[in-house]
């Protein structure tokens, strides 16, 4: 067991690696629908109170193009799948917990459950914030965070946006290194 002065000196931002799990909604026309989302993290330190992240997600919704007198035209299932990096300030909030926000770059692929797409990779922004807990044995990391994504749309029925914006939120638990 370590002991005060020991956890004292242990360094409060190292890398790590964890899963998240949430729902995600998105504002499209003919969704509007949320759908369970699983993404994977790792996240490390750059500079004194900031982090560089990568992370990979998935979620699926049901799309309905549906026409002028709201007869169903077309439905599919659309899987977003997604790789983002994101650079974040972290704002430490006392010994065991901190809070992070941020933004970056991803790109996103769009499959239809019913034909594939000739471009399924799009490009996004996105930004985050979370709150972020540390378990005594400082080897654990428990998040929760929301995020804003704008992603650019297929041009492909049934996704009606040119410009898709999806929020999430999720739990964590991340293992620190």
């Amino acid at each position: 067991m370590r002991s005060r002065r020991s956890l004292a000196r242990t360094p409060w931002e190292r890398p790590a690696a964890g899963v998240f799990l949430g729902p995600a909604a998105n504002a499209d026309l003919n969704s509007g629908h949320t759908g369970a989302e699983a993404s994977f993290v790792f996240d490390t330190p750059a500079v004194f109170g900031s982090r560089l992240r990568a992370d990979v997600s998935r979620v699926s919704w049901r799309f309905e193009d549906r026409d002028s007198l709201g007869g169903l035209r077309s439905s599919d299932v659309v899987t977003l799948k997604s790789i983002r990096l994101s650079a974040l300030r972290v704002a430490r909030a006392g010994p065991r917990a901190a809070g992070y926000a941020g933004g970056g770059y991803g790109v996103y692929r769009y499959g239809y459950a019913s034909a594939p797409l000739r471009r399924p990779w799009r490009g996004g922004l996105h930004g985050l914030a979370g709150l972020e807990f540390i378990t005594a044995s400082q080897k654990y990391a428990i998040d929760a965070e929301v995020r804003l994504h704008a992603i650019s749309g297929t041009g492909h029925p049934p996704v009606f946006s040119v410009l898709m914006f999806k929020l999430d939120a999720a739990l964590g638990m991340k293992l620190r290194f």
